[in-house]
């Protein structure tokens, strides 16, 4: 993921939203749910803007990701950024649509809800070799 990590920092920053990511190697096993918060900072009278990286438990970042779907869905906004890292790609996942007739807080229609129960899953389930 060598680039990636601070691509997505600055497009936090550079957009001042929120970037939710699901990492799923291929490679080691490795998988993990990131979010990149995008900051301002004030040092020595000047504000600047910055962006970090925080790792959280699915747990957090279903809830993290539903809150901005609802607040974007309230307020007419886009829907929240969400990619997955996977086989040395990044992609993006998306909602089923802005007007989904199924209630905000409802991620059971969407493409990523189906993604995150498969992800879930793999992390519980134990390894047979």
């Amino acid at each position: 993921m060598w680039g990636g990590l601070e691509s997505l920092r600055m497009a936090a920053k550079a957009l001042q939203k929120k970037i939710f990511v699901l990492i799923a190697t291929t490679y080691g096993d490795q998988k993990g749910i990131t979010i990149y918060n995008p900051q301002s900072r004030v040092h020595e009278g000047g504000q600047f803007l910055s962006a970090k990286e925080h790792a959280c438990t699915g747990k957090q970042w279903e809830e993290e990701l539903r809150q901005e779907r609802i607040e974007a869905e309230t307020t007419s906004s886009p829907l929240p950024i969400v990619m997955k890292f996977a086989n040395e790609h990044y992609n993006s996942l998306h909602f089923k649509t802005l007007n989904d007739p199924s209630p905000p807080a409802n991620m059971t229609s969407s493409s990523l809800a189906k993604h995150l129960q498969g992800f879930e899953r793999s992390k519980t389930e134990p390894k047979t070799d």
